[in-house]
């Protein structure tokens, strides 16, 4: 009960982030200044940027006012704490790169200014407990040539990522380390 519960509030958290802070404007009609693949473009690149380790590229692929809540359930641009500024989606960023965090897009869609889709995810302290990837699905709002809003959640449903879940919680061990590639993200 409680992942529904904790997306239920993160729906209405997010609906009211968007309705408050004028990411969905009420009353006003829509100015598409951006194709639909256009903006699935500006996904791929921001991930393609951060795979690559480029910092301060992925994050201008996000506004000044972006808000961006990663998987984690606590600390930084997390569900709890979702970041709301370049800073914090700076140092967010700079975390992904600095764990060689992966993500592999094998799915990714517009409709209209939303863009949403599923990844792999592999990163250097997962591979350190014994799970080699994760699934997860995301969700942006590219108003234009820019990330508004970036939401990331696991796909608990997924056997590798509901164990390495567990084990971040503490619930599970650990497993036997899988080695960090010399190529992190595919990089020669």
């Amino acid at each position: 009960m409680r992942p529904a519960i904790r997306f239920v509030g993160l729906a209405a958290s997010l609906l009211a982030v968007g309705v408050v802070g004028g990411l969905f404007p009420r009353g006003q009609p829509a100015v598409a200044q951006t194709q639909p693949a256009d903006r699935v473009a500006v996904v791929q690149a921001y991930f393609n940027a951060q795979n690559a380790g480029d910092v301060d590229g992925a994050l201008a692929y996000f506004t000044d006012t972006a808000v961006f809540q990663a998987a984690s359930g606590t600390g930084a641009c997390s569900q709890r704490v979702p970041c709301t500024d370049p800073t914090g989606v700076r140092a967010q960023i700079a975390n992904n790169v600095r764990i060689h965090d992966c993500k592999l897009i094998r799915t990714m869609v517009a409709s209209g200014a939303v863009v949403s889709g599923s990844m792999e995810e592999r990163n250097d302290p997962m591979r350190g407990t014994g799970v080699e990837r994760t699934l997860q699905g995301f969700l942006a709002q590219v108003p234009d040539q820019q990330i508004a809003l970036m939401v990331i959640v696991n796909d608990v449903a997924d056997p590798a990522t509901e164990l390495s879940d567990a084990i971040r919680a503490g619930e599970q061990p650990a497993q036997a380390p899988i080695p960090n590639p010399t190529a992190p993200c595919g990089a020669a």
